[in-house]
């Protein structure tokens, strides 16, 4: 599929002054393909990638960033696991390969750079790239976040039991794999119903 991505990514650069496009859309749609390739590889289940958009969102607005943000955070976490097929083994081939993917869309908040370069950041440096603490940017660590607990819990498991797991695991990594920024969002989050369904 990313060969096709990378095709249509081309065509729609030349035509973009042609036609209306809604990248959150077309991102959303392709969702579901990206999903296919990364269950095959770390078992997570359907919707995965919105739910990463989800969580990331529910960040980004946590932490009062305004619309053209939100828009971007959406689109780079639905599209986080775009360059899988072509480089799982390699976290930092797979990392510069997707952000390279998303350097041709049409970003219009570009206060974050390099977003789905540093999405395998973890918060102590021990990264693929070696980045610590806030010289990841936030967006590259609210997409870090939830898709490694949504990929580690699977957060359509609705059950108590998962949630407590979950809570006991960020707490347990919290500043080394988390901001304790996050894992305070976090729990206040998980405090709600709502989020959960």
């Amino acid at each position: 599929y990313c060969n096709v991505t990378n095709k249509f990514l081309g065509i729609f650069m030349d035509k973009k002054r042609q036609m209306n496009f809604n990248l959150n859309n077309f991102l959303l749609s392709l969702s579901n393909a990206f999903d296919e390739v990364e269950s095959r590889y770390f078992n997570t289940s359907k919707n995965h990638s919105k739910r990463v958009a989800y969580l990331s969102l529910k960040f980004a607005l946590e932490f009062n960033y305004k619309q053209d943000a939100l828009f971007d955070i959406c689109a780079y976490s639905l599209m986080h696991n775009i360059a899988l097929s072509q480089a799982k083994e390699d976290k930092e081939k797979f990392c510069n390969l997707a952000n390279e993917y998303a350097m041709k869309l049409p970003f219009d908040f570009k206060e974050q750079i390099d977003v789905l370069k540093y999405q395998y950041e973890s918060f102590d440096g021990s990264g693929p790239f070696n980045l610590k603490e806030y010289d990841i940017p936030l967006f590259s660590q609210f997409i870090y976040f939830a898709n490694h607990i949504d990929t580690k819990f699977d957060l359509s498991k609705n059950s108590v039991e998962n949630r407590t797991k979950i809570l006991a695991y960020i707490k347990e990594n919290e500043n080394i794999l988390f901001s304790s920024d996050l894992v305070e969002c976090f729990k206040e989050f998980a405090q709600t119903q709502s989020f959960w369904l």
